[in-house]
């Protein structure tokens, strides 16, 4: 069976969006800069002003300007894109990935 070229295109375009939308689905994406950090945790003024908290646990990755970073380099001031598993009780989300950029270093 053959396919029409314009076929294949939108089957392709439907299963891309299909599989980011499967990857992020237990995920939130936190965007901002870091107010606070303590050994466990820190907290990311968003751009409406408000805060979030959000937990590191043994699994947390880090990166800066695309390779592998680590906490201690987090630093008040960073700007960050938090990927953060979403708390299933009550609870802060706990980051899986952390990219962060200096700000004005």
């Amino acid at each position: 069976m053959k396919f029409p070229p314009r076929f294949l295109t939108l089957l392709a375009a439907v299963l891309a969006i299909s599989s980011q939308a499967v990857a992020h689905g237990a995920m939130e994406h936190i965007l901002g800069t870091v107010t606070s950090k303590d050994a466990t945790s820190f907290t990311v003024k968003q751009k409406d002003g408000s805060a979030v908290t959000v937990d590191l646990d043994e699994k947390t990755q880090f990166e800066k300007a695309g390779k592998p970073a680590a906490a201690s380099d987090l630093d008040v001031g960073d700007r960050v894109a938090v990927h953060a598993k979403k708390s299933a009780a009550p609870g802060h989300p706990v980051a899986h990935l952390v990219k962060l950029r200096h700000v004005g270093k």
